[in-house]
């Protein structure tokens, strides 16, 4: 979660939309809330990120290095 802590605290340097950084916060609350999360947390990062990344909201080499956090 260190390049998505990354990310938020730092939104104008990676140039996300208000949308991607409203999304990205809704990720972190998923995960923060729910320690006991029923699915895969790689598989589930895995298909929110890949809704932003077709609707253009964040590149592809983003998406890879937040998922490797996870």
């Amino acid at each position: 979660m260190d390049q998505l802590d990354e990310l938020l605290c730092n939104p104008e340097k990676y140039e996300l939309s208000p949308q991607a950084i409203d999304g990205l916060h809704e990720l972190k609350r998923v995960f923060e809330r729910n320690p006991f999360f029923p699915m895969e947390p790689y598989v589930y990062a895995k298909k929110y990120l890949f809704h932003f990344y077709r609707q253009k909201l964040i590149s592809g080499d983003l998406m890879k290095s937040i998922l490797n956090d996870f």
